[in-house]
């Protein structure tokens, strides 16, 4: 992911990898979350992206 970040001439290596970690810990606590215990793998991640 910090990769792709990186393409931007904008974007640092050190935040891109920032970024990166925010983006993990975002998706990670998202698809923790009781309300999606019974979800698919997929329907946090739409609902991310929302």
């Amino acid at each position: 992911m910090a990769a792709v970040l990186c393409r931007d001439a904008r974007v640092s290596v050190a935040d891109a990898a920032r970024g990166a970690r925010v983006v993990s810990a975002v998706m990670s606590l998202a698809m923790a979350a009781s309300v999606n215990v019974a979800a698919s793998v997929d329907e946090p991640l739409c609902d991310i992206r929302e």
